[in-house]
């Protein structure tokens, strides 16, 4: 052992001879002032004080690892006060093996000396009897080894005591271990304690770490206060009397306690006992746990805890006790055997966003005290999840779970606040809810008043309740059926609405009572009154697909002094019918008064009803009646108006009926279909059809005129005996002929009528001879089958043509006339679906007569060139169309039809072209015709019309003919003997409304 000192330092033994014993046995006597070196395998063992250190200045003590101090006495004891430095360092032994501290520098009370001690891996200081060591002022204890203090049960031995040093730190390193009988530290001054990872401070039978002064604890290693079996022990994890900051990573415990204090209190085992004013900081990871309450923060009044847990609090009691005023964040855990928190009689302000457990209560406010206790966490007790016995507020955030009741009451005030999102259960004895931003209750409460914010949103859910008055200016959802409140809703903003049942309700400055939810129907049940004022609505939807609406149930009177209602159809529409009833509210004793207004979605989706308000004794119906509207007021074409205005003026009650319950767009989907309009357009492909007759005359004409080349020596045809002869056109000989032809196309649209297809078919047969020099007459009979459809209005018929007509042509040189007339007679069959509801899509059948007169003229001035010719021409025809009445038949909607009488002119200018050339033993001819065609007078074909049983009467017009066309006709003739030919054409026409291909194949045979 190595002692250095200056001239002020003596080491003494205070008997008669030390004996120092080496690890060879040698041994020195020291006395006096004199100068000693021992060496560091040295171990001094002594009766006495190992070591004294009287009136030193500086001072520097060093026990190597295997050196060692053995005392009855102190180790090494300071007897004087200090005003140098002293310096303490072990990585031996220091013990005291009867009545002494293992280091005793209780005296070294200077202000300006300081001491640091240290005891490294190796060292252990240890004290059979008494504390382990007392540092002394100014004093930093240094420990990763052992200090160690014991003695007999319920002795007051601590592992370092700093006595009534003003201050004190301590550092104990990773695997240093503190160890008192009683206390690890404690100190009557201030204590600075570091408990680094892997070290550990403990009170056997007493705090871990205590003051009776001030404290500051960092802790990232463990810290416990135990109960050793003796009868009387407090072990607390950390006990500070005076202000205190704790900071905490690691594990404080407190094991358990026995007996009562020096004031005679039973002692209570804390994992925290602090007073005064504290800070207490549990960081992520740390935990502070204790048998008895995991943290008990007393003091004066006026001092304030300030406890922020982001780690784990677990106590077999309660986990935070507050006897003054805290200020408590929790993002962790804190959980208890009884109460999670608790506050007696002070201020509290919690905001917790962690998990507070309570096997009694989660939260307790003792009568006396204040609060405010924010919570978006998990609050939850046994038996109540919160006991509000004080005055204060509840704030319910969004992600708050409620897990229990909460119960309020002891004479304050106590009000619960629910922040947007929130959710909240049960309670009972708050005095008032305030709703701020869209909540949820789904448990039974009863408060005084409840006020809900412009803005805000409450549901009470189906098995929520709530009790007292309400003052709405948000939104109230009543889905519960035991709601005691006494509803008074008043703003623009405020309504009051859901499925459940409330006691009372007065509905006033422009609020709205709205039953049901936002999106399905239901019924608001009022067990007493209801009022409404003039600037109140009452909303109401329905869903007309299954006849349903919302309702309000009053039990009581209600009273209409005005306001609206609001009715409307959340089914757009899809069943709705005039004659329909929704009772939309009913009062077990009367309703008074009326609404003043009803505004609706159903005019604006419904043109021809309406919904009006009825009242009852005990009831108001919205009724949907045929309203003032005409079917012709949303028409948008010419027959639309005219099926239209005939339903109006004493039209079929069966239509009318059908179509006042139809939108706009049906309405007119309606009249198109009502209006019959295949009649008018049959007419259009009647007259179209007439030119494949007129047109086979005078192309017979054209014909037998001799074409370009037929005359032309050099090409030869054979005879009918099989004879070759020259190819001279025999115009003056007598003819037969056949024509057939076939066409199709279509009418399109003008955006009244539909646009039609048709088609058509069919023969003529003519002979002819010459008469007069060089006029040729021939007549005609021919058959013909038109069809046509026009496809959106589901319309479609056919007729059989039978034609006679005659005709006669000649030619003065260059110049040729051809002129003609036909009849046909046509036999109509039309037949229509009406696809409207509750017609059952009835068909409407009829079958009639008509006739197509037509005349023509062709006159023509033909051309030579070679083998080819040109004709320019002109052509005029007039065809007038008769039909007769008809009498539709197999549907409500059937028409009757007047006989009509129309003549329409087509004036035909263009250019016909021709050659010829020899085939075999055949002439060919292929020719081509292009025209432009006019049409005269009116395109539009009409019929009128009135519905069968009705004489409101109505024109309706069909697809229109092509005002102006082209006409393309490009055909092959085969002259294969002298007497007989046969030819092939495609017919195109082209016009502004139509166009048409057609095939003509003729057959003429001369005699």
């Amino acid at each position: 052992m190595n002692v250095k000192y200056k001239r002020d330092i003596f080491l003494y033994c205070f008997t008669a001879v030390c004996t120092i014993s080496f690890a060879h046995a040698a041994t020195n006597t020291i006395s006096g002032q004199d100068s000693t070196n021992i060496d560091a395998s040295s171990s001094i063992n002594t009766d006495d004080d190992g070591i004294t250190i009287k009136t030193p200045t500086d001072v520097s003590v060093d026990i190597a690892s295997d050196g060692s101090v053995t005392a009855a006495g102190d180790g090494v004891h300071a007897k004087a006060a200090s005003t140098g430095q002293i310096s303490i360092t072990n990585s031996g032994t220091i013990t005291s093996t009867s009545d002494g501290q293992a280091i005793d520098l209780n005296d070294m009370s200077g202000d300006s000396n300081t001491t640091t001690i240290t005891n490294t891996a190796t060292g252990q200081i240890v004290s059979d009897n008494a504390d382990g060591i007392r540092p002394g002022t100014n004093a930093t204890v240094i420990n990763s080894g052992l200090i160690y203090a014991d003695g007999p049960a319920a002795s007051s031995h601590d592992g370092i005591d700093f006595q009534s040093a003003p201050t004190g730190t301590v550092i104990n390193e990773t695997g240093g271990l503190i160890s008192g009988h009683r206390h690890g530290i404690t100190t009557d001054g201030f204590v600075n304690v570091t408990n680094e990872a892997g070290a550990t401070i403990i009170g056997r039978n007493g705090s871990g770490v205590g003051s009776d002064g001030t404290g500051q604890v960092t802790n990232y290693g463990t810290i416990i206060g135990a109960y050793d079996g003796s009868g009387t022990g407090d072990g607390d994890g950390v006990d500070i009397d005076g202000d205190a900051v704790v900071n905490n990573w690691g594990t404080i415990k407190a094991l358990g306690a026995a007996g009562v204090d020096k004031t005679g209190s039973p002692n209570a085992s804390e994992g925290l006992a602090l007073s005064e004013n504290s800070t207490v900081n549990n960081y992520a990871g740390g935990v502070i746990e204790s048998v008895d309450n995991a943290m008990t923060l007393g003091g004066d009044p006026g001092t304030i805890a300030v406890v922020n847990n982001m780690g784990t609090v677990l106590a077999g009691g309660t986990g935070i006790w507050d006897y003054r005023n805290l200020e408590l964040t929790n993002s962790g855990t804190i959980k208890s055997d009884y109460l999670g928190v608790s506050s007696t009689g002070n201020t509290a302000n919690i905001n917790n966003s962690g998990y507070i457990y309570g096997a009694d209560a989660g939260i307790y406010m003792f009568p006396g005290s204040s609060y405010n206790i924010y919570n978006s966490g998990y609050i939850g007790g046994g038996t109540n999840s919160l006991v509000l016995a004080g005055s204060g507020n509840l704030y319910i955030e969004k992600g708050s779970v409620i897990d229990g009741t909460v119960a309020a009451g002891g004479g304050g005030i106590n009000s619960l606040y629910l922040e947007d999102g929130a959710k909240f259960g049960s309670s009972t004895g708050l005095d008032n809810l305030f709703v701020e931003g869209s909540s949820e209750i789904d448990g039974t409460n009863t408060f005084s008043n409840v006020q809900i914010d412009a803005g805000s949103a409450l549901t009470v859910s189906g098995a929520g309740s709530i009790s007292g008055t309400v003052d709405d200016s948000g939104q109230l959802y009543i889905d519960g059926t035991d709601n005691q409140i006494d509803v008074n809703a008043h703003g623009s903003t405020a309504t009051l609405s859901g499925n459940g049942s409330i006691n009372s309700a007065t509905i006033a400055d422009h609020a709205t009572l709205s039953p049901g939810s936002a999106t399905s129907i239901g019924t608001l049940t009022i067990a007493n009154n209801l009022s409404m004022d003039s600037t109140s609505v009452l909303a109401i939807k329905a869903d007309t697909s299954s006849l349903k609406n919302d309702s309000v149930q009053v039990g009581g009177t209600a009273t209409l002094n005005g306001g609206t209602v609001d009715f409307t159809d959340i089914a757009s529409g899809a069943s709705i019918r005039s004659g329909q009833v929704y009772t939309i509210l009913t009062a077990q004793k009367v309703v008074t008064g009326q609404a003043a207004n009803l505004v609706t979605n159903i005019d604006s989706i419904y043109p021809f009803i309406s919904p009006y308000l009825e009242y009852g004794e005990d009831s108001v119906d919205v009724a949907i009646r045929r309203n003032d509207s005409k079917f012709s007021s949303v028409t948008q074409t010419r027959n639309q108006f005219g099926v239209a205005n005939a339903l109006d003026n004493a039209g079929s009650a069966a239509l009318s009926s059908v179509i006042t319950n139809m939108d706009a767009t049906q309405a007119r989907r309606a009249f198109n279909a009502l209006s019959g309009e295949i009649h008018a357009s049959a007419r259009t492909d009647l007259v179209q059809d007439s030119f494949y007759v007129r047109n086979a005359a005078v192309d017979r004409l054209r014909d037998a005129a001799c074409d370009p080349g037929a005359g032309n020596g050099a090409l030869k045809t054979a005879t009918m005996q099989g004879h070759l002869t020259d190819g001279l056109c025999q115009s003056n000989r007598s003819a037969m002929w056949m024509e057939a032809y076939g066409g199709w196309g279509r009418n399109s649209g003008d955006g009244n009528a539909s646009g039609m297809n048709h088609s058509v078919g069919g023969f003529v047969l003519g002979a002819d001879t010459t008469v007069a020099g060089n006029w040729r007459v021939g007549g005609m009979v021919g058959y013909g089958h038109s069809t046509f459809n026009s496809r959106a209005v589901d319309s479609y018929g056919h007729s059989n043509n039978v034609s006679i007509g005659g005709y006669a042509g000649t030619h003065w040189g260059r110049l040729a006339f051809r002129m003609g007339a036909a009849y046909t007679w046509n036999m109509l069959s039309i037949g229509r679906t009406i696809a409207l509801s509750s017609m059952n899509n009835g068909k409407a059948n009829s079958q009639y007569d008509a006739g197509t007169a037509q005349a023509f003229g062709d006159l023509g001035y033909r051309m030579h060139l070679g083998q080819a010719s040109f004709e320019p021409f002109a052509n005029v025809a007039y065809v007038n169309l008769d039909t007769d009445r008809f009498n539709e038949h197999g549907t409500a909607a059937a028409l009757n039809g007047h006989g009509m009488d129309t003549g329409t002119t087509f004036s035909t200018f263009g250019v016909r072209a021709s050659s010829a050339f020899h085939a075999a033993h055949f002439i060919l001819v292929p020719g081509a015709e292009f025209a432009y065609r006019h049409t005269f007078g009116s395109p539009v074909p009409t019929t009128h019309e009135a519905f069968a049983n009705s004489n409101a009467t109505m024109d309706i017009s069909g697809v229109p003919l092509s005002t102006n066309a082209a006409v393309l006709n490009i055909g092959l003739k085969a002259y294969l003997s002298d007497r007989v030919n046969v030819g092939v054409n495609y017919i195109g026409q082209y016009g502004d409304q139509s166009v048409e291909s057609g095939l003509r194949g003729n057959i003429k045979v001369k005699f």
